[in-house]
């Protein structure tokens, strides 16, 4: 909701940021019940993906953004 009164750029970062955070809260608890394969594999094509997310976001011009981030 806050992309609509906020720019894309500012929004989505601080989106991650938060979602960050609160991973690390249940991250303790949640490591014995993660599957190593699967996470390493998910955590590789995150950072693989990163790099263009961040391209997108600084190269897209805001309506497009706006439409993407509201699918």
């Amino acid at each position: 909701m806050a992309v609509a009164f906020m720019p894309p750029v500012l929004v989505i970062p601080a989106f991650q940021i938060t979602a960050l955070i609160s991973l690390f809260t249940v991250l303790p608890k949640a490591v014995r019940h993660v599957d190593i394969r699967t996470s390493t594999l998910l955590i590789v094509s995150s950072l693989l993906s990163a790099p263009l997310g961040v391209y997108l976001l600084l190269t897209l011009p805001e309506p497009i953004l706006r439409w993407v981030v509201s699918i």
